[in-house]
């Protein structure tokens, strides 16, 4: 529990804009593909590297992603999940092989990326929370060292406008109820 206070005290200055600076953060898709491009350039992540399924909706998509991961572990696939939000600790946001990502392994990468953008010259300003959340799954499904062969991504609130339209080929997509 140590490991992830430290976790929440970094997660909790991404989160410390101002409402006039989130009034200024308003962007369109293509500037928040964009932006989440420049942050996996800075990480060295391909994320072609790994076959993925993207779901969206409005009710429903946290289900549909574990009923995939699910049947694709059924059948002999390693797989990542990535969902939100998490009920206890926020590593159980990234799943590997139907399990919640180990602690050790959830600092190693979350440490990693942060020190990585916070050293890189490209990027001007840190990702967002939900950005970076993204991110970190990225690099744990799709760096170097991943052992997945398929990654499920549930889009977090933004639809549209998410910071998982980074995939542009998805191999499949699911589209839960939509709502207001």
């Amino acid at each position: 529990q140590d490991k992830l206070s430290k976790v929440y005290e970094a997660l909790n200055q991404l989160m410390s804009k101002t409402k006039q600076q989130l009034r200024e953060a308003v962007m369109t898709r293509d500037q928040i593909v964009k932006e989440m491009m420049v942050y996996v350039k800075a990480l060295q992540i391909d994320v072609t590297r790994v076959p993925v399924i993207h779901v969206a909706g409005t009710k429903g998509k946290g289900s549909t992603c574990a009923f995939v991961e699910s049947i694709l572990r059924a059948h002999g696939c390693r797989t990542g999940l990535y969902t939100s939000p998490h009920l206890i600790d926020i590593n159980e946001r990234i799943r590997l092989d139907g399990k919640p990502c180990p602690v050790n392994k959830f600092c190693a990468h979350f440490w990693s990326v942060w020190e990585r953008l916070k050293s890189s010259e490209s990027c001007n300003k840190m990702p967002r929370y939900f950005q970076f959340m993204t991110l970190v799954a990225l690099d744990m499904f799709m760096g170097s060292k991943t052992s997945v062969d398929v990654v499920i991504l549930e889009t977090g609130v933004g639809g549209r406008l998410d910071a998982t339209n980074i995939l542009e080929k998805p191999v499949v997509t699911g589209i839960t109820k939509i709502g207001y």
